[in-house]
């Protein structure tokens, strides 16, 4: 009652052309746990309207680009929210995602007009908004990623397409359609994909399909993230016996779940590394650090039962997290 009678005072009294949103009113808590700092944000009222935050991108001043799945675009800022829709931008649909911040500061936004079963995509420069790309489709995006050299990715069922600042060009993949739900590129180019029907790997130039039924491949990749190493961590969503899993340089496997480690849930949906080696998962149950093969877990709310993590970004030592509760910032 006392968010909700905050929430109309605030309503009322904000700008609507700029929309923005002061933080400290959706600050929810901010607690300590022995050594770590939890603060959850919840601007959109994630549970009682099923409105949430998704992906997560962070640019170089520090700004926070957050997907949602009926507000458009939203950047905090460290103070405040401002949301960016079809009444002051080129984005022209709520749902949006995926997105993607890229090493020059440049947002791309895949979109999604439910009532006009409208798909759109569109990047933003924080000034000028880009709706053409020298006539490549980039609607059907459902990942993006960067190379170490620069080079962005852009999948689709059929194909990546790759930009490199200048020009653009296409990696077709083998025969076949894959829809794709994970994308990892390493520092020697090696590119994994996650798809609805297992994982591909092009290593020097060659394709290597791993299918769900003819493979150690658990289930459908959800999260690919490669290591300092070279191994390749493939996280799995569903709750399923297996929750991740280690393909190192040398092809063998290694398979981690609730049975046989410490790992809280078999649920996983991103993965990221840290500038450490780090690598951190966002789990149906908690923020999960593997480090020099030790799992451990972190239970952002202990009196919950709800603890699904989404997406996160990694800001120097701070974990900013999306979940079903809100934007989570997490320090170690």
């Amino acid at each position: 009652m006392l968010f909700s009678f905050l929430y109309s005072i605030l309503k009322n009294t904000i700008n609507q052309n700029k929309m923005r949103y002061f933080t400290f009113l959706f600050l929810i808590f901010s607690q300590s746990l022995f050594s770590q700092t939890i603060q959850i944000f919840d601007p959109l009222d994630s549970k009682k309207n099923m409105n949430l935050f998704m992906e997560i991108g962070i640019d170089e001043y520090g700004n926070k680009w957050l997907a949602t799945m009926n507000s458009g675009l939203i950047k905090y800022n460290g103070k405040e929210f401002e949301f960016y829709n079809e009444s002051n931008s080129e984005i022209k649909g709520n749902s949006t995602g995926p997105i993607y911040v890229d090493s020059k500061g440049n947002i791309w936004i895949s979109y999604f007009n439910r009532e006009k079963l409208l798909y759109g995509f569109v990047k933003y420069d924080g000034r000028t908004w880009t709706k053409n790309f020298n006539g490549i489709n980039l609607n059907s995006t459902s990942k993006m990623i960067e190379d170490s050299k620069g080079n962005i990715y852009f999948a689709q069922k059929r194909k990546l397409i790759i930009f490199d600042g200048k020009n653009w060009s296409n990696i077709n993949y083998p025969k076949g359609n894959y829809p794709t739900r994970s994308l990892a590129v390493d520092s020697n180019g090696t590119i994994a994909i996650g798809h609805h029907y297992g994982l591909l790997i092009k290593k020097k130039n060659v394709w290597q399909s791993y299918k769900l039924d003819k493979s150690e491949v658990y289930s459908i990749p959800s999260a690919l993230c490669f290591d300092q190493n070279g191994n390749l961590f493939i996280g799995y969503y569903g709750n399923g016996d297996i929750g991740f899993s280690i393909l190192d340089t040398n092809g063998h496997w290694q398979h981690f779940s609730t049975f046989n480690s410490d790992l809280p849930s078999n649920s996983i949906r991103d993965i990221k590394m840290d500038e450490l080696g780090n690598l951190w998962m966002c789990s149906d149950d908690g923020l999960v650090k593997y480090t020099n093969g030790e799992i451990i877990s972190y239970n952002l709310r202990k009196d919950y039962d709800e603890n699904f993590l989404y997406y996160l970004a990694i800001e120097d030592n701070t974990i900013w997290i999306t979940s079903c509760f809100g934007l989570i910032k997490f320090n170690e």
